[in-house]
C-alpha cells in the first residue's frame, strides 16, 4: 500500500491542486543495468489520485516488492518535462509506505542546467542528475552548510543565492546542492549544530533528475 504527497522545491509547501492535475504520479525503485540504474515503465506503477484538495494526494495498492529503495516518479504533463526522483531507503518485506514527492518546475530546471553547462556545455542528462536542497527545521533554505556523499567517488557542487553560479565551500541562501556523478544508493548527509544530522537519498538514474531533501530537525532545548 503506497500513499504519497507531493511538495513543490521552489516553495516547500505542498503542490496546489491546479498543479496537481498536471502531474503523472508513479512508483517503482531503480534496477543495475552496467554501472547505470534506470527506472523502466514495466518496473513503477501509477498512483490514483485520492485526495483533491486541500493538500493533493495520491495512492494505490502495488504489486512491487522493494528491494533496497522506493522512489516516488513526479512527472509534469507538459513539453520536454524531466521526471524527478525521491527515493526512500526500505527494507525487504515492507507492506506500507509513505513517499514524498517533489515536483521541479521546467523553468527552474532550466536554469541549473544553464549554471552546470556554463562549466560543463556538454552536460546532458543522459545519466542523470542529482539536485538537493538543505532545509532547516522550518523548512527554509538553510545556508552555511556542507553536504558529504557516502560514496567517495561522488563530487558535491553548490549553487549561489541566484542558482546562476556554481560556489564552493558550503550551500548559499538558496540552500541548493548537485551531483553529476553519486551512484544511485548514496547516503548524504549535513551536519548542524550540536549533534544534529541531515540525512537523504538517492543518487543518479538514467534520464531523471533524484531530489534529495535534507532537513534538520527542530533544535531540543540547550541544544
Amino acid at each position: 500500500a503506497v500513499t504519497a504527497t507531493v511538495d513543490d522545491f521552489d516553495t516547500e509547501v505542498p503542490v496546489s491542486p491546479a498543479t496537481a492535475d498536471a502531474l503523472l504520479i508513479a512508483v517503482g525503485e531503480p534496477t543495475a543495468v552496467g554501472a547505470d540504474y534506470v527506472l523502466n515503465a514495466t518496473a513503477s506503477r501509477p498512483l490514483d489520485r485520492t485526495v483533491i484538495q486541500p493538500i493533493p494526494g495520491w495512492g494505490a495498492d502495488v504489486d512491487l516488492k522493494f528491494a533496497d529503495a522506493a522512489c516516488l516518479e513526479v512527472f509534469e504533463q507538459i513539453a520536454q518535462s524531466t521526471a524527478t526522483l525521491r527515493c526512500k531507503q526500505v527494507g525487504a518485506g515492507l507492506t506500507m509506505v509513505d513517499l514524498p514527492g517533489v515536483r521541479l518546475a521546467k523553468a527552474s530546471l532550466d536554469q541549473i542546467l544553464t549554471t552546470i553547462r556554463i562549466g560543463t556545455p556538454a552536460f546532458a542528462l543522459d545519466k542523470g542528475l542529482v539536485i538537493g536542497i538543505v532545509l532547516d527545521y522550518l523548512g527554509s533554505p538553510a545556508p552555511n552548510f556542507a553536504v558529504t556523499a557516502s560514496d567517495a567517488s561522488a563530487h558535491i557542487d553548490y549553487l549561489s543565492a541566484d542558482r546562476r553560479n556554481i560556489i564552493i565551500g558550503g550551500t548559499s541562501t538558496s540552500g541548493v546542492f548537485i551531483s553529476r556523478d553519486a551512484p544511485f544508493k548514496t547516503r548524504f548527509t549535513s551536519n548542524g549544530s550540536g549533534a544534529q544530522v541531515a540525512t537523504g537519498y538517492g543518487g543518479l538514474v538514467d534520464g531523471k533528475v533524484t531530489i534529495v531533501v535534507l532537513q534538520f530537525d527542530q533544535p531540543t532545548v540547550g541544544m
